[in-house]
């Protein structure tokens, strides 16, 4: 039986946050840094417990028992 993957949206959450938190020190001049950075760590944040409710939802919709004769409840006599 060929498994199934689900696509895993999460991980482009963790991605945004990452770049989140570095864009903003990277780019911009040092004037305009201290908001930016304030900014970007709120976002990153953000971001990143959005992320973990994702992982965490789609790990658990990955535990759902596949239909089949072990998940009916029958044995396999062998």
């Amino acid at each position: 039986m060929a498994s199934q993957s689900t696509p895993q949206t999460s991980v482009w959450y963790f991605v945004g946050a990452t770049f989140s938190f570095v864009l903003p020190s990277m780019l911009l001049p040092d004037g305009m840094r201290l908001w930016a950075q304030v900014l970007g760590l709120v976002l990153g944040f953000a971001l990143l417990i959005t992320g973990l409710v994702v992982f965490v939802r789609e790990q658990r919709a990955g535990r759902t028992p596949e239909s089949g004769p072990a998940a009916q409840g029958e044995h396999d006599p062998r």
